[in-house]
């Protein structure tokens, strides 16, 4: 059992870890863990759990937020070749290195090879190999795109006005995985919960994620951050966007591309659906017997949402990911219901 007091093998010091939050079991032969019905929950490659899941080799469980186990049922012995990743890290779209290193690793039986071979697959494989950014992801809080099996471009979003994960401990985790080591493209929603009628901090915001993204692989080639109403360009900003342009020589992002700031966006309707313009004042669409509600709000956070209780409302979907609230960012595609896609526009 693991809790925060002393009724069972695992004690952890955790402020959003039950006294009695799970239990790890094994019936009949077979692993499997419990949520003894803990407030903040435990997930098995980003899936609550509800009553008890078998686990699987290399499933991840993470209790609460942040404390994450990878189940382990027998022994791996992965086998790595830093100088083949090297090379593949020196010329990322030489199709030629991947190969070699792919035939490296399959000729081993390692299952990064296999993963290099035939690529993504959208379910538990990637949610094993992402760790602790699985829950992120299954949420939406985290997109990415894949090449050959390994990261390409992520891009953090916050999607809840209270519920978003940390922005910069996501970025951290993110770049400790495996899969990362080749990441091109890093795109940050500035967004963060604040006081009513307060700004939100963009400009502090701004840095740190500059500052976190030292920690990026070398292949980083691209950073932007927004889309925001509006951002005071400080001092500070030119010092950690040199830094990190310095550490990173593929990075192509400047001053002039970094921050996406606009003063006008726009659902395009697509198929000859019609558009909607985002405004300051909140309004309500109907879209057949659905209905979504719009707002820019005070500092040109353009908020959506199903009107009424969010838990009880029926989701739309941002990306392709299932959604009941989203803060919209540049290109996003919005399907209110099947067969109707609005495309996110900033000017």
């Amino acid at each position: 059992m693991l809790g925060s007091v002393q009724v069972g093998q695992i004690i952890v010091d955790v402020s959003d870890v039950n006294r009695r939050h799970a239990a790890f079991v094994n019936k009949a032969g077979v692993d499997l863990v419990m949520d003894l019905a803990s407030s903040n929950g435990t997930f098995v490659n980003g899936v609550p759990v509800r009553g008890e899941q078998t686990l699987q080799h290399g499933d991840i469980v993470e209790i609460a937020h942040g404390l994450v186990f990878r189940y382990v049922a027998r022994e791996d012995h992965p086998r790595r070749a830093p100088q083949l990743e090297a090379s593949i890290g020196d010329a990322p779209h030489d199709a030629l290195r991947w190969q070699v290193y792919t035939d490296w690793l399959l000729e081993r039986g390692d299952p990064l090879g296999h993963r290099m071979a035939f690529g993504h697959d959208d379910s538990d494989g990637d949610a094993r190999w992402l760790g602790p950014m699985a829950r992120p992801w299954r949420a939406g809080n985290l997109e990415l795109t894949w090449q050959r099996g390994w990261l390409k471009s992520a891009r953090l979003r916050a999607l809840e006005w209270e519920l978003s994960p940390d922005t910069y401990w996501c970025l951290q985790r993110l770049f400790e995985l495996e899969i990362s080591r080749f990441l091109e493209a890093v795109h940050v929603d500035l967004f963060t919960t604040h006081l009513p009628g307060q700004r939100p901090p963009f400009e502090k915001r701004a840095r740190l994620v500059l500052e976190t993204l030292r920690h990026a692989p070398r292949t980083l080639k691209e950073v932007t951050l927004g889309p925001v109403f509006e951002l005071e360009w400080k001092p500070e900003l030119d010092r950690e966007l040199a830094r990190l342009r310095e550490e990173r020589p593929r990075l192509v992002t400047d001053a002039t591309t970094l921050v996406k700031t606009f003063s006008r966006m726009v659902l395009r309707g697509q198929n000859g659906a019609a558009d909607l313009e985002v405004t300051k004042d909140e309004r309500l669409h109907r879209f057949g017997a659905e209905s979504l509600s719009l707002t820019f709000g005070d500092w040109g956070i353009a908020w959506l949402e199903r009107p009424g209780d969010p838990r009880l409302a029926s989701p739309f979907k941002v990306n392709g990911r299932p959604l009941r609230q989203a803060r919209l960012m540049h290109g996003d595609v919005v399907e209110p219901l099947d067969g109707v896609k609005l495309v996110v526009e900033v000017s």
